[in-house]
């Protein structure tokens, strides 16, 4: 079929040709009930490529921010690697219950799909390293670079920082 049609396109008498294809099963059939209102989505093109990909699992995303939670259902069991810069340790959870904004950027990179639970990521096949090194403190240069080498360590292949210092 796209053989003809690129022959008949090649006919100057012939303004277009197509082939007639089956379209595939839109991968974006999503059962999370947040999906629908995730206009930035729409926005960033998403669409075509879940229906080729929502990522590999050894992809790695190291997300550098306030703490996420862990044990949030829509990030349960897709990451590895946890580190908290600020307290040097593996609980890379907020401090507490008011700075949920390193959990909502992991769950705009990588909530999982299909599990009935809030939203979709952008890539919810791939494996989140969840890295706290702000939050009720800011961390010293120090623990900021010990953030980044964690991530470089665990073989992040993006390291996100959706943050920035503010001068005194």
């Amino acid at each position: 079929a796209v053989d003809l049609a690129l022959r008949l396109a090649a006919d100057p008498g012939i303004e277009q040709a197509f082939p007639d294809l089956h379209t595939p099963q839109r991968a974006t059939s999503f059962d999370d009930p947040g999906y629908p209102g995730q206009w930035y989505m729409d926005l960033l093109g998403m669409e075509p490529l879940w229906d080729v990909s929502l990522g590999d699992p050894d992809i790695r995303v190291a997300v550098l921010d306030s703490g996420i939670d862990v044990d949030h259902p829509d990030l349960a069991g897709a990451w590895v690697e946890p580190y908290d810069s600020l307290d040097d340790d593996d609980d890379p959870r907020p401090p507490g219950p008011d700075d949920g904004h390193g959990t909502a950027v992991a769950g705009i990179i990588s909530a999982q799909a299909n599990n009935g639970i809030d939203l979709v990521g952008v890539c919810p096949d791939c494996t989140l390293v969840p890295i706290r090194m702000l939050g009720d403190r800011n961390g010293t240069l120090g623990q900021t670079i010990a953030a980044f080498e964690h991530a470089i360590a665990a073989d992040a292949d993006v390291i996100n920082n959706s943050w920035g210092y503010t001068q005194a």
